[in-house]
């Protein structure tokens, strides 16, 4: 380049400007990324192509792992008496979609794992209740894993009165967090959509209340649970 045109005023006009990186953090752009997840929807205000589209996708797109926070998918498998109840269609149904929805974007040829971590409660359950839990989860695990190519992993917490799984729910992946502010039974169910009018089979699902924030305290979350016995 000419020594003359170091000056002209085209050239300082349209050279890259530095920032300081926190200038970065209160940009424009920084507030617009930190938006495009902040949503909170009244029930049934959208279906589950829009939770799709503007949540799951975004989130999975180039993500290599998934975990999922959500201590009330395991405490769901047992009832206020201390029996043993089936794995909840609410919980199973939004899982298997989350998972489809991974597959979808390219996770299985990423190498993707799904991991789901949640908790039962302190009380007392007997040996052969405990291996009832057990199964049902490892039989959805292989369900999901068949239906999907994607490794499906669950990873039963014990709980106790003074130490449990934190109570925000969240989706993590390697790129993101999200804090999924009323747990992973999102789906309407059949009986609800009947109501309604729609077809189970055939309609799609709309999404139940819900609060969704892009968050960043994924280590404190991850660091909280891991340190619980395993159930």
């Amino acid at each position: 380049m000419d020594e003359k045109c170091t000056v002209c005023a085209n050239t300082i006009a349209l050279a890259p400007r530095c920032i300081e990186a926190l200038e970065y953090f209160i940009s424009e752009f920084s507030r617009h990324r930190r938006d495009k997840l902040a949503y909170v929807l009244g029930n049934g205000q959208w279906n589950q192509f829009d939770f799709e589209r503007d949540v799951l996708r975004p989130v999975f797109a180039t993500a290599k792992h998934v975990k999922i926070y959500d201590r009330y998918i395991g405490r769901s498998l047992v009832n206020s008496k201390g029996g043993i109840v089936r794995f909840s269609d609410n919980y199973k149904r939004t899982l298997e979609w989350m998972i489809q929805v991974f597959r979808d974007v390219g996770g299985a040829s990423r190498g993707g794992v799904f991991e789901i971590y949640c908790g039962i409660g302190g009380r007392r359950i007997s040996s052969s209740k405990r291996a009832r839990i057990r199964t049902e989860m490892q039989n959805f695990e292989a369900a999901a894993q068949a239906g999907t190519g994607i490794p499906v992993q669950i990873f039963l917490k014990q709980e106790s009165l003074n130490a449990q799984c934190p109570h925000g729910r969240y989706l993590a992946t390697d790129q993101a967090t999200v804090l999924i502010e009323r747990g992973f039974d999102l789906l309407w169910d059949d009986n609800t959509m009947q109501a309604a009018g729609l077809n189970p089979a055939a309609d799609p699902r709309p999404i139940r209340d819900v609060a969704v924030v892009l968050c960043n305290n994924f280590n404190a979350v991850d660091a909280q649970t891991r340190s619980l016995p395993p159930f």
